[in-house]
Formats: structure tokens, sequence, C-alpha cells
């Protein structure tokens, strides 16, 4: 599973999700969930 898919499966739509993987540096972990996680603090700010 990748973050965009991840992240519409939770709700968001695709718009979001591809807005949300654009906010993670280029630096981060390449492990999924830490990716997914870092994608969630899009929304929180």
């Amino acid at each position: 599973m990748d973050v965009v898919e991840a992240l519409t499966a939770m709700g968001f739509s695709l718009v979001e999700a591809q807005a949300a993987l654009q906010s993670i540096p280029n630096d981060a972990p390449d492990d999924v969930e830490q990716r997914i996680l870092i994608a969630l603090s899009y929304f929180d700010s």
C-alpha cells in the first residue's frame, strides 16, 4: 500500500492525498508507515 492509497482509504480525496504526498520531505524515511504519519500531519496544519 502506498501513501496516496492509504490516505484515500481513510476518506481523503485523491487531490487531498496528493497534496499531502507533496508535503513529505525528500529526506523522509522510506518506511510507508512513517510517510503516512508525515502526510497526516499535513492535514493538522
